[in-house]
């Protein structure tokens, strides 16, 4: 009993010895960087700690900040606005989540002006979403004499859609078999499309297109003997 007492004395002493810090202590930190809102380039940015509407003392440190609050307790408007404004006029890369599409409604103009490169995902409007295509880099490697490169990539990305499937599956030789076809027929469409055609989704049209037993073996016969393709293709 008295050693459950020592603790809680204890506790008790190391919370009586904390406090938060004052104003004045937090504008004189090191790492606290006095902004003026109104101008056009920044020195610093970081999260609002203190301000008046116009002068903003923010943390410029690398730091990690949790806020917590209440719906409607204005924490986008006084904190992640302010914090996406200062770190485009600062000239600094981000990452903004942004669920209701708020943000970027009401920042990206300003950032876009700073000259930034916006790339948004947007999973529910795919019509507003910025798009990646896994084909093009290893598309223009390919036509520019970098071809081991090229197969290299197509290998990755092909892996990565193989990869469930061969832990998962009981009988790895069909798995095997899709990914030598994906191969070879990703080469013959790499080498024959026109740019403005290579994308995931006209390179399945051209796989079901071409992918009977009759058509792979006339494709084998157009391409180069010995080539990565061409052993792909052959065995299956």
């Amino acid at each position: 009993m008295n050693r459950d007492n020592d603790k809680i004395e204890r506790y008790i002493s190391q919370n009586d010895e904390s406090r938060w810090e004052d104003p004045e202590e937090i504008k004189n930190a090191s790492t606290i960087k006095l902004i003026n809102v109104a101008d056009d380039e920044c020195q610093g940015c970081g999260l609002p700690i203190i301000s008046d509407g116009r002068m903003t003392y923010v943390d410029n440190s690398d730091t990690h900040t949790s806020i917590f609050g209440s719906t409607g307790s204005k924490k986008t408007r006084l904190f992640a606005m302010p914090l996406i404004k200062m770190t485009a006029l600062a000239g600094e890369s981000f990452i903004a989540t942004d669920p209701k599409g708020e943000l970027y409604q009401k920042t990206s103009g300003l950032v876009s002006a700073k000259g930034y490169n916006i790339i948004t995902l947007n999973f529910r409007d795919l019509t507003k979403s910025s798009f990646w295509n896994p084909l093009k880099l290893p598309y223009d490697l390919y036509h520019s004499d970098k071809g081991d490169e090229a197969i290299s990539m197509l290998n990755d990305f092909l892996t990565t859609l193989a990869e469930p499937q061969r832990k998962t599956s009981k009988d790895r030789y069909f798995i095997e078999l899709g990914y030598s076809m994906a191969l070879a027929y990703l080469l013959v469409y790499i080498d024959t499309a026109a740019p403005e055609e290579v994308n995931i989704s006209n390179f399945i049209n051209f796989f079901v297109s071409h992918s009977s037993v009759e058509a792979a073996k006339e494709i084998s016969l157009c391409i180069a003997e010995g080539s990565i393709a061409c052993m792909n293709l052959k065995g299956f």
